[in-house]
């Protein structure tokens, strides 16, 4: 004769089973993340530089130049940041820059330095994200020139300005411009740049 403990057992061990299959199941939580990244970044631009006459010869006129800057920096709160920017510079110097009787040359000068932003304005788009910003911004660095003939070879850089920056859908993404009052210390040299901004964040 069959032993009947399988037939008393097995109810015993379907009913835990039912009872998880018949029990609600919770919904995930969605996984959350910032519509904009902060953090650290790396930025480029590459723009236009306009530098003026020295100040010993200030009715010299203007001189046009290209620069590339480079930036590594770090967002410390959602409005300031801080960074290190390298900023490479050649310029086109006319006749008379220097004096009345010099000859049109180039001027070259790459520049270190720190530059501090904050973000004092921003504008939210269609899901209330704030997306468009203003900043002020500014900075100080060595720069080192070339030729010694023209400029003294070591100068201090000082730059002032505005940007606007424009953070793109692609989280990690931010486009934007600068404009920026830059001064020679030592050269008593005074520019504009113009610079258009494209910034990761990781």
């Amino acid at each position: 004769m069959r032993s009947p403990l399988p037939f008393l057992l097995a109810p015993a061990l379907l009913t835990p089973c039912l009872a998880l299959a018949a029990a609600p199941t919770e919904d995930k939580p969605a996984d959350k993340f910032e519509e904009i990244e902060h953090g650290f970044y790396m930025d480029a631009q590459i723009g236009a530089l306009i530098l003026f006459s020295p100040k010993a010869n200030a009715n010299s006129g203007v001189s046009p130049g290209l620069s590339i800057d480079v930036g590594l920096g770090y967002d410390i709160t959602n409005s300031f940041s801080l960074g290190l920017f390298f900023l490479g510079s050649n310029i086109d110097t006319p006749s008379g820059f220097l004096s009345t009787n010099d000859r049109p040359g180039d001027i070259s000068a790459f520049t270190i330095g720190l530059l501090g932003s904050y973000a004092f304005w921003g504008h939210p788009d269609d899901n209330g994200i704030d997306r468009l910003f203003l900043d002020a911004h500014a900075g100080v660095g060595v720069s080192l020139m070339a030729p010694k003939n023209i400029y003294k070879s070591v100068d201090i850089l000082v730059r002032a300005g505005i940007g606007i920056e424009y953070y793109t859908r692609l989280r990690h993404f931010s486009v934007g411009a600068d404009l920026d009052f830059v001064f020679g210390i030592k050269n008593q040299g005074a520019g504009l740049l113009i610079m258009p901004n494209m910034k990761y964040t990781f």
